[in-house]
């Protein structure tokens, strides 16, 4: 579906991430646990509480609590067409499109923006929807 230029997607705290600084802890509460992290990780946000803190997952599967505030949101240019319809919620990808993931599913769904590049280099969304993880470069 087109998304308005200016739309209030900043609310979307969840998705891809990289971490802009290092940040470590070994604290443990009960059955939750701090999560270290290093310059240049590629995290996913599942959930972030009211005072910034985001359970993250690493790429090796390492989960944990981070300060959001270390964290950038991360793009990915996609590898393949995907011609889905945004009237039913799919967002078109051409190859080399710019995108941001918002959510993934368990199934490797992800829903996210397909991004444009205005004049000034500025990214913004052209289009939301779901799309194939599969389709998306390497992290």
């Amino acid at each position: 579906a087109y998304v308005a230029p200016g739309a209030a997607l900043a609310a979307w705290h969840t998705g891809d991430f990289i971490v802009t600084m290092p940040w470590c802890s070994s604290e443990q509460w009960g059955e939750e646990a701090a999560l270290s992290v290093e310059l240049g990780d590629h995290v996913y946000i599942s959930e972030v509480d009211e005072q910034d803190w985001a359970r993250g997952r690493l790429n090796d599967g390492t989960t944990g609590w981070l300060p959001f505030k270390v964290c950038q949101r991360r793009t990915a240019e996609a590898m393949a067409i995907y011609a889905g319809g945004e009237e039913q919620g799919y967002c078109r990808v051409d190859p080399g499109d710019v995108l941001e993931v918002y959510h993934r599913d368990d199934a490797g769904w992800c829903y996210g923006a397909r991004l444009s590049r205005h004049s000034s280099g500025a990214l913004t969304p052209a289009a939301i929807g779901w799309f194939p993880g599969g389709i998306l470069g390497p992290a």
